[in-house]
């Protein structure tokens, strides 16, 4: 710390307000268009959707990725089993949503959602029905003796390198903004009719806003005062403030201990006041507010400059 930078000990006062915002969002995307899912030509090791990917472009989403959920809408196949499906996220992440499930059974005009917190996978033989599952990637060569292992999407997407996993978590973390691919494949020259995704598929990203200021002031008050105001958006991550005040050369911290941040969980903001009295009337002063995270790392915000009234 700055050896000029003292703590003092004013008289002052902190007035608190809660006002509404939200520290974690959640934003729908989706592309309705249909997606063909052709039959494995015969020469062939696996057999390419029309589109190949489909696609959703993602843009104006704040934050870091938290949790992604897919849905299909319309999902129909003779052979469920045969279907694959490979999601890689705009930053060359990927997963399987489902691989050779419901061996023996079909899938006729079915919805169905992905989540890593679905109570179960699809089901290994049967008909698949709607329902929300958790991300499921059978072998093909177990199950059904036909397609090939591990799974085969080919360019233009990603080579398995790590191998492909099943769990959504692996978007954790990341910008979501960008463009969202879909690769869908038959593995198995078994018929002739393919399958359809009527309605395509959407995502539904939460996402968690970092700690933000929306608002910092400083203005002359009654009786050779000043009021510092400031209004957060978010505090995720966030212990709380420190208030500087700059006079000359002279830097000092109003608050004696930390300014605790009352929604460090991500659920909202709050509005600050902190009541100066210890200024000379007359001379002029710069205020500015540090943020202290969880971490230990600071940030400041802001440059109100201020002369109390004489």
């Amino acid at each position: 710390m700055d050896r000029r930078l003292a703590v003092l000990a004013p008289l002052l006062l902190v007035a608190i307000a809660l006002v509404p915002s939200a520290g974690a969002d959640q934003s729908l995307s989706a592309n309705p268009s249909p997606i063909t899912i052709n039959d494995t030509p015969r020469t062939q090791d696996v057999g390419l959707a029309t589109p190949y990917p489909s696609t959703i472009a993602v843009s104006g989403v704040p934050g870091t990725v938290t949790k992604v959920t897919v849905s299909l809408t319309g999902v129909s196949h003779v052979y469920a089993a045969e279907i694959d499906m490979l999601l890689v996220g705009p930053h060359g992440q990927a997963m399987i949503p489902m691989s050779d499930a419901g061996f023996a059974g079909n899938v006729d005009n079915a919805t169905l959602v992905f989540d890593d917190a679905a109570g179960a996978p699809l089901p290994t033989q049967g008909q698949i029905v709607s329902g929300t599952y958790k991300p499921t990637n059978y072998s093909s060569v177990t199950l059904h003796g036909c397609g090939v292992d591990p799974d085969v999407f080919p360019a233009p997407a990603p080579a398995p390198s790590p191998p492909y996993g099943d769990a959504l978590s692996v978007f954790n973390g990341i910008d979501p903004n960008g463009t969202w691919s879909l690769y869908v494949v038959d593995d198995c020259a078994t018929n002739a009719t393919g399958g359809m995704i009527t309605g395509g598929w959407s995502l539904a990203i939460t996402t968690l806003v970092p700690a933000r200021v929306a608002a910092f002031s400083a203005r002359a008050h009654a009786h050779h005062l000043v009021l510092i105001a400031w209004r957060t958006s978010s505090e995720t991550g966030l212990s709380g403030f420190n208030v500087l005040r700059k006079h000359g050369r002279r830097i000092v911290r109003l608050n004696r201990t930390l300014i605790a941040a009352l929604k460090p969980e991500g659920s909202g903001g709050a509005t600050y006041h902190l009541l100066d009295k210890s200024v000379i009337p007359g001379a002029s002063y710069t205020y500015s507010l540090e943020l202290v995270r969880r971490d230990g790392t600071k940030s400041s915000f802001g440059a109100a400059s201020v002369k109390p009234k004489q």
